[in-house]
């Protein structure tokens, strides 16, 4: 996982792209977050399954948690 530090990062870039694209969509909300994900975690997911031969298991584990928090983020800030 990207720890707890790099989530309060994202989740500023997050609410940055949010604020100034002006989105009101939760559903772009999530999209957002799914490239800032796509953008920011997954050579992560990369790095871990190709250079130190961890399990996908344990991938889909640790970076499907980040994606779960960038999406909660998305909908809070555009809900809020």
């Amino acid at each position: 996982s990207s720890g707890g530090a790099a989530i309060n990062q994202y989740g500023y870039v997050i609410g940055l792209i949010i604020t100034n694209m002006q989105i009101e969509s939760i559903f772009t909300g999530i999209l957002v977050a799914f490239f800032v994900w796509i953008a920011f975690s997954f050579p992560m997911v990369v790095k871990n399954w190709g250079f130190e031969d961890r399990s996908i298991k344990l991938g889909i584990i640790n970076h499907g948690y980040d994606l779960v928090v960038y999406i909660v983020v998305s909908a809070l800030f555009v809900v809020l």
